[in-house]
């Protein structure tokens, strides 16, 4: 039996041949986008939103938007400063009782000072126009 039920996850990872690298006690773990993605969907109740601070992420986007009701992707490589900018306002925006897109559209407009050629990121699922 799950015993927690998260609305969001949130992974900040780099990414690099199909696969997202995380760090652990100084070792690299490795896990495929297939694999993560498998791991997520089985889950008995699986995240409202899929937040992927991960680099040229639009692949793995795709298919967790399979099981997964909203996932924010970028389609390019992204700075740790830039990750944290953008997640920032998305926070502060969802907790203001935003949909996930328009909460997309404010940070993206956070990020616009600092960073005027971040491509924006890419929302995925049909509930991206929702009130998280």
């Amino acid at each position: 039996m799950d015993q927690y039920t998260p609305a969001v996850l949130h992974i900040a990872a780099r990414s690099a041949f199909g696969g997202v690298h995380l760090t652990q006690e100084g070792s690299d773990l490795s896990i495929a986008y297939r694999d993560l993605y498998r791991q997520i969907a089985r889950v008995r109740s699986p995240p409202r939103l899929v937040i992927l601070n991960v680099c040229d992420s639009v692949a793995l986007a795709d298919q967790m938007a399979r099981t997964i009701a909203a996932v924010i992707s970028w389609p390019f490589a992204i700075s740790d400063d830039q990750a944290q900018i953008f997640t920032r306002q998305l926070y502060c925006s969802l907790t203001g009782q935003r949909s996930i897109a328009e909460s997309c559209k404010d940070s993206e407009a956070a990020l616009t000072g600092p960073h005027p050629d971040c491509p924006p990121p890419v929302l995925h699922g049909l509930a991206t126009n929702r009130v998280f």
